[in-house]
């Protein structure tokens, strides 16, 4: 039969040395709690810092991303893994909460602020040295003044990238439950995207500033629609705009991008006429346009 016994070992972290097979010893000198195999082997159990700290698996508390946390699991091997279960005849399953108040004490409720951050789940990648910077963090964090009947919140994303030790946020899921990209990386035709919104028709466009976009191939083929002039633009390949229809009806197939006089530009000038714009030379006559006229005589 085991028992328990409450020892004391003159050194702190040892076990007490009549610590038998089968059994468990606290160690008095630093509340750490042994059991010896019937092997033979000691396995250090568990450890209580005086700072209340618990440690299992590990002979001391670490600091891990800055700070040391007050629950602390270590192994070498599955038991390095935390796991929840529930087992009852319901829809309710197990789950994993966190909570944040600005209360100066424990169980006391202080409303927070927006922007301040609810939960975080970090990964701490070894460099060789410690294991202090993030290389992924997931956030919980208030996305608006809070109140008894408004709790708007959002999920953010954040990466570190390379040459960086430090995470940026890349991407967001706001109170309004859009999906929105932080960072602005400049395309191959200079136009940048940052957010991917979904419409009230059950559509989604990828945004930039006030503009919406529809992109794809890296950026090779973007469609502009310009929500500042109501204007509508297609790019291809380059920084130069292929196409543009404009609010009033105008459009042009062009090089550049206002309506004007390139070879290969079409648009409309206004008088129910389309113009095509060819600087084509038969002979010794260059014909800038033909004149397509619409209604009228």
């Amino acid at each position: 039969m085991s028992i328990v016994r409450i020892a004391h070992s003159p050194t702190t972290g040892n076990a007490p040395a009549a610590l038998l097979a089968g059994q468990i010893a606290l160690n008095e000198a630093d509340t750490k709690l042994f059991y010896r195999s019937p092997a033979g082997a000691v396995i250090s159990m568990l450890l209580v810092d005086a700072n209340g700290r618990f440690t299992v698996g590990g002979a001391a508390a670490q600091t891990l991303g800055g700070v040391t946390p007050g629950l602390q699991n270590f192994g070498l091997g599955a038991e390095a893994n935390v796991a929840a279960a529930r087992y009852t005849n319901d829809t309710v399953g197990s789950g994993f909460w966190m909570a944040k108040s600005r209360g100066a004490s424990i169980g006391s409720h202080t409303i927070l602020q927006s922007g301040d951050a609810i939960g975080t789940i970090g990964w701490l990648p070894d460099n060789g040295s410690n294991l202090t910077n993030f290389g992924a963090m997931i956030q919980g964090v208030m996305d608006g003044t809070p109140s008894a009947t408004s709790l708007p919140g959002r999920i953010s994303f954040n990466t570190t990238q390379a040459n960086a030790v430090a995470v940026t946020e890349a991407a967001r899921i706001d109170s309004s439950q859009q999906l929105r990209f932080m960072q602005t990386p400049t395309s191959s035709l200079g136009v940048t995207t940052c957010q991917i919104r979904a419409d009230d028709q059950g559509g989604l466009s990828i945004a930039q500033a006030s503009n919406a976009m529809i992109c794809s191939n890296f950026g090779n083929f973007i469609i502009v629609f310009e929500t500042t002039n109501n204007n509508m633009a297609i790019y291809i390949a380059t920084a130069a705009i292929v196409v543009m229809i404009a609010a009033a009806g105008t459009f042009w197939v062009s090089p550049t991008s206002t309506p004007g006089t390139s070879n290969g530009s079409v648009n409309y000038d206004g008088s129910q006429n389309y113009r095509i714009y060819t600087g084509a030379t038969v002979g010794t006559r260059t014909y800038k346009w033909f004149v397509i006229k619409i209604g009228g005589n």
